[in-house]
């Protein structure tokens, strides 16, 4: 007597043999160990993987292009970030900050502060730096907050002017 259990896992093997991908995951592919991974989504990783390579890489700046750090125009930055449902919704929303988080985040620097001030230093509670909380938008506090190393995350890299990529020398010193 074949029970519904074993039915059920034969339905199930199945369809993932015929999808290719998983079966039950439809397009998407599961996370799993390389050694388990199917071929067809072995195959789609390789290719998202060249995808990206394409996208990000070292290459020299467009010039008049606002967003340096990116090898593409404009119209291309919005047809490749256009494809994912999340980042095409995001250029139309605002953010506010919230009164709660201001409150969360003042209780957390005090208990921060009260179990060991000389440890625990964050570069917006010193006197030339502004409130990030009010102010984060602004250049100036981007500026300070990179500077104080909160902000790595434009960093450029300063080359020779023989070197193709990156800012160079001379015209660093220039600014």
């Amino acid at each position: 007597m074949i029970s519904l259990q074993l039915i059920a896992v034969v339905v199930l093997c199945s369809l993932c043999q015929v999808n290719g991908y998983s079966g039950i995951y439809g397009n998407e592919c599961p996370v799993e160990l390389a050694q388990r991974t199917s071929a067809a989504c072995q195959q789609k990783r390789y290719r998202q993987l060249l995808a990206n390579k394409q996208l990000y890489q070292l290459a020299p700046f467009i010039k008049g292009e606002p967003i340096r750090l990116l090898n593409m125009t404009i119209e291309k930055q919005l047809a490749v970030f256009s494809k994912h449902p999340f980042e095409i919704s995001m250029p139309e929303k605002t953010y506010k900050v919230s009164p709660d988080f201001v409150k969360i985040y003042a209780f957390f620097r005090k208990a921060q502060a009260a179990f060991g001030d000389p440890y625990f230093k964050n570069p917006s509670d010193e006197e030339p730096f502004q409130d990030i909380i009010k102010y984060w938008m602004r250049d100036k506090v981007f500026a300070e907050q990179r500077l104080a190393g909160v902000n790595p995350m434009t960093l450029v890299r300063v080359t020779t002017d023989r070197d193709k990529v990156g800012i160079k020398w001379t015209e660093l010193r220039k600014r």
